[in-house]
């Protein structure tokens, strides 16, 4: 019975770490506090692209080129787990909608839980995307692409931002005109950059949890494989 406790208890204590680790990947969003001295600028005014995407059939075969759909946009970054899905197209095509690094992309239909879905991309390769994205691209001389996707991902951005959406059945549009017309906080570029910086750092330490959670999974299936087998 002693032995029983405090494997229950080794368990126990890992599963806490795994808990807590959890409700930081849960909890966590990227939050701009707003100096009202900044000027509030639409955000159509600082870009030199708005576009909607490519309106093709997507097949999985992994010809053609890879393009990004909704599933894609991961924690406000554009993300190839290595099954994307690809659009067959004439490479003259392709260029209208070749991703540039720091280009954005906005998910303007799906679910209303998923619609307003914003992510940067910064791979490299080539990529274009799927029709119920719209593309940003930011003028340089304008703002820093890094800083509008990190306030685009902030929990009062997508609140306010859904309260444009027109439903359907089972679905929600924000369409490319009241998306580019939203009106962003601009501070100056150093900044913008420092909050970057800031959210980044923030950002790898809730990264971290992840291999945490794994870290601890793994010890929880050690104990149980070492009580498991002293019972064979």
């Amino acid at each position: 019975m002693e032995v029983q406790q405090e494997i229950v208890a080794e368990i126990e204590g890992y599963q806490k770490v795994i808990d807590g680790a959890r409700a930081v990947l849960v909890n966590y969003k990227p939050h701009i506090s707003i100096d009202p001295d900044w000027p509030m600028v639409e955000l159509g005014g600082l870009c030199e692209l708005v576009q909607y995407g490519l309106s093709v059939p997507l097949k999985i075969d992994g010809t053609g080129f890879k393009t990004f759909r909704m599933n894609e946009l991961v924690e406000g970054r554009c993300v190839d787990r290595g099954d994307m899905k690809s659009a067959d197209i004439p490479t003259k095509e392709f260029e209208k909608y070749r991703l540039k690094h720091g280009d954005i992309l906005f998910n303007r239909t799906n679910s209303f839980e998923h619609v307003g879905r914003t992510g940067i991309f910064d791979l490299v390769g080539d990529y274009c995307f799927a029709s119920y994205l719209i593309r940003l691209t930011i003028a340089e001389n304008k703002a820093d692409p890094y800083f509008v996707n990190a306030f685009m991902n902030t929990e009062g951005f997508q609140q306010g931002i859904k309260q444009l959406a027109s439903r359907a059945i089972g679905q929600a549009n924000i369409n490319a005109t009241n998306l580019a017309a939203y009106l962003i906080p601009l501070p100056p570029f150093a900044t913008q950059q420092a909050i970057v910086a800031e959210i980044e750092a923030e950002q790898a330490l809730v990264a971290a949890n992840r291999e945490l959670i794994e870290r601890m999974e793994r010890k929880i299936q050690a104990v149980l494989d070492r009580v498991w087998g002293e019972c064979r």
